[in-house]
Formats: C-alpha cells, sequence, structure tokens
C-alpha cells in the first residue's frame, strides 16, 4: 500500500542520513589520522636531520680526538727522549765528577 511504501522510504532516508552521518564521521577521522601522519613524517624527517648534523659533529669530533692523540704520543715521545738524554749527561757527569774526586783524593792524600 501507498501507506506502506511511505513508512519504508522514511526508514530507507533515516537510514541513508545515519550512514551519511557515518561516512562524514570516518571522513573527519581519515583527515585527522592523515593530519597526525603528516605531522609525525615531517618530525621524522626533522629528527634525521639532527641526527645526521650530529653524526657529522661527532666524526668531527672523533677526528680532533685521533689528532690530538698522535700529538700527545709524540709529545711524550719527545718528553721520554730529552729525559733519557738528560739521564744520560747526568750519568757522564756523575762519572766525571767521581774520577775528579778519586784524583782530587789521590792528590789530597785520601
Amino acid at each position: 500500500s501507498t501507506a506502506e511504501y511511505g513508512q519504508d522510504l522514511v526508514r530507507l532516508q533515516e537510514g541513508e542520513r545515519q550512514m551519511m552521518e557515518e561516512i562524514r564521521s570516518y571522513q573527519d577521522e581519515w583527515r585527522r589520522l592523515t593530519s597526525l601522519l603528516s605531522n609525525v613524517n615531517h618530525t621524522n624527517h626533522a629528527n634525521m636531520d639532527s641526527c645526521k648534523r650530529l653524526e657529522t659533529k661527532l666524526d668531527d669530533i672523533e677526528f680532533k680526538v685521533t689528532e690530538t692523540n698522535v700529538h700527545i704520543d709524540i709529545c711524550q715521545g719527545d718528553m721520554f727522549s730529552k729525559t733519557e738524554a738528560l739521564v744520560q749527561e747526568n750519568l757522564v757527569l756523575e762519572q766525571k765528577i767521581a774520577e775528579k774526586c778519586k784524583v782530587w783524593n789521590k792528590a789530597s792524600g785520601f
């Protein structure tokens, strides 16, 4: 009948309205998630750039530390060589002093 047809039409229109609201809700959620994902991607790229800059700085620091350690080794080597030379000079001087003392003691009668 026409009345039943009218009721079916009203139910169908209400169902369609509810589905359209649900679709809009899903579309809003989709836009929100897409925006969040975009922000996450932007943050990830920024973090990757920061990591690359830090890695470059660490490489520079590591290179400088290596250079400094080489320089320290050279300086320590120079200091060791100079210390060895001074020790040898000191031994020679002590021997000369001992010889002079022997000569002086013999001359003095000791």
